[in-house]
């Protein structure tokens, strides 16, 4: 089966390398041990987050569990309790479950053609919730959504958390870096995200040094940075020393190995050679591509792949149809349903042979 994530082959090719990054990793935590406390008991994590810090152009970062620990400390970070949230109807649960766990109410709006919010409808979201003091713009599917826009139309109280969960930064992408209009952003390392394919954990970073040594605090139980004080409310989120250096790993050999030129160049080819309407927008490098069957149901596209050994899904119901978030406000979702009802995740990943890329591409054009 050709499958839609091909974690397996990496672990597979790379393991020796992880195993003696692991250990690595411990002989430098036993190194560090009798210097004392606070973050030098973190080499790996230091390691790590300087290495995002040279790739991403953001100067402050703070490693997590996950992003959503990632989003929830930056909610909490820049808004009150009750205090509304803009997000778009189409996008991950792990969005509006944020911030509703951090007891804010949710705004829905729609998706665009060629965007993940549609500004008309991030218009009518302000005009209709002028007391909303932030918005969640995700990058997702792999689609990176310009924040300038965005920036220049929302009220000056309005905060940006960007969610780029689905879409990591790197020099030479085909965009402004992250962080560059927003407050904060918030990074998956997720095995099914980015760089990452061994592990899980999240990352904040920001261009507001104080914002992140605010959140930074706030995720370590509210130790300030030489352990003298404390904030509350505040818990213990940061990510375990040992997984930095497995996600720092990774890093490396997704450099070494050109992943994600080469998932822009099997991306690329499907764009020309698979003739369906797409989701519009520039690819991140991510390991799918989206498509719209024309000539067959979604479901009935997803049985071909499967009976011709390809994984090919569907995901994200639309959040609006879903019980626990009907009692939110709600914009609109026209463009959001139909991109949920109608399109197809397939492979788009590194590990794809020749042959591979032509059975998904002959499969495409059929469905």
């Amino acid at each position: 089966m050709i499958t839609l994530f091909n974690y397996k082959e990496r672990i597979k090719r790379y393991k020796p390398r992880y195993v003696q990054a692991y250990s690595d990793a411990l002989d430098r935590i036993e190194d560090w041990l009798s210097y004392g406390t606070g973050e030098k008991y973190t080499p790996n994590r230091n390691l790590l987050a300087e290495h995002c810090k040279s790739i991403s152009g953001i100067d402050n970062w703070h490693l997590l569990n996950c992003c959503s620990d990632a989003l929830q400390a930056s909610i909490v970070a820049l808004t009150n309790p009750g205090d509304k949230v803009i997000i778009s109807c189409f996008n991950f649960i792990a969005v509006p479950q944020s911030v509703l766990w951090v007891n804010r109410q949710i705004v829905f709006c729609d998706v665009g053609k060629d965007s993940l919010i549609d500004l008309n409808s991030l218009s009518k979201a302000i005009d209709l919730h002028p007391d909303a003091k932030a918005v969640i713009v995700t990058h997702y599917l792999g689609r990176v959504q310009d924040c300038k826009p965005i920036r220049d139309m929302i009220p000056p109280h309005m905060k940006i958390i960007e969610d780029a969960a689905n879409a990591f930064y790197f020099p030479g992408d085909p965009c402004e870096p992250y962080g560059k209009y927003s407050d904060v952003v918030c990074y998956s390392f997720d095995m099914s995200k980015g760089p990452a394919a061994t592990g899980n954990g999240g990352a904040i970073a920001s261009k507001d040094p104080e914002l992140l040594n605010h959140i930074r605090e706030m995720t370590q139980q509210g130790f300030n940075r030489t352990r003298t004080d404390f904030i509350s409310p505040a818990r213990k989120s940061s990510m375990d020393d040992t997984t930095a250096s497995i996600i720092f790993e990774d890093f490396k050999i997704c450099a070494e190995t050109k992943v994600r030129e080469t998932r822009r160049v099997i991306h690329k080819r499907f764009e020309k050679e698979i003739e369906r309407k797409q989701l519009e927008g520039e690819n991140s490098g991510c390991f799918m591509f989206i498509c719209f069957p024309e000539k067959l149901s979604p479901a009935e596209a997803k049985k071909m792949f499967k009976d011709n050994g390809v994984q090919a899904t569907s995901f994200s119901p639309l959040l609006t149809e879903l019980n626990a978030f009907k009692h939110c406000y709600n914009v609109g979702d026209e463009y959001g349903k139909y991109i949920s009802d109608n399109h197809l995740r397939l492979p788009c990943h590194e590990f794809l042979t020749e042959e591979n890329q032509k059975l998904i591409i002959e499969l495409g054009n059929k469905s």
